[in-house]
Formats: C-alpha cells, structure tokens, sequence
C-alpha cells in the first residue's frame, strides 16, 4: 500500500474528475505511459531521428547549395575565395591570442 500526501491525493482526484474516470483508473493509465515510455525506447529514438532529420533539412539544403555554387566557381574565384579564408583565420588566431584565449600560443 502507498500512502499519498493530501496534495497528490487531490491532484489526482482534479485529473480523474476532468478525465470523468475514477482515481484509479487514472493512476493506471498513468502507470501503462510510463511503462510504454520504457519498453518502447527504439521507437522513442526513431521518432526522435526523423524529427532532428526534418529539423536539419534547411541546414543540409544551404550546404549542398554552397557545394554547388563552389563547384562553379572559376580557378580566380577559388583563389580569392581562399584569401579571404586565410585573412578570416589569420584574424581569428589574432583576436584570439590578444584577449589570451589562445590554447597554442
């Protein structure tokens, strides 16, 4: 036997009167979705996947349109490109040795 504080003893009557089930009822419904939770880990993840997929698909779709605009890139435009990379990088290693946040000085 478990015995309930008054509070979870009227949270539960305030959910099974707006269920329109009795308390009990309604812990064992409570206890059934926790039990599922558990046993149905694989499907839990794979909808958890899909989801992250639909999520991730903006990103992946401006990635393989930059794949394509670099692909078409002339061999001027790759070496400008790569100037510009250089300059960025060069200034965050400076940036980041002037405010002593540099691991490899």
């Amino acid at each position: 036997m478990i015995t309930l504080t008054p509070e979870q003893e009227r949270k539960i009557k305030t959910i099974a009167q707006r269920k329109q089930k009795p308390a009990e009822a309604v812990l064992d419904d409570l206890l059934a979705q926790e039990a599922g939770e558990r046993t149905d880990i694989a499907e839990y993840v794979a909808q958890r996947r899909a989801a992250q997929r639909i999520k991730n698909q903006r990103a992946i779709d401006l990635l393989d349109k930059w794949k394509e605009e670099d692909a078409a890139m002339t061999e001027e435009e790759r070496d400008i490109a790569a100037e510009q990379l250089n300059t960025l990088l060069s200034n965050l290693q400076a940036n980041r040795t002037r405010i002593g946040d540099d691991p490899h000085p």
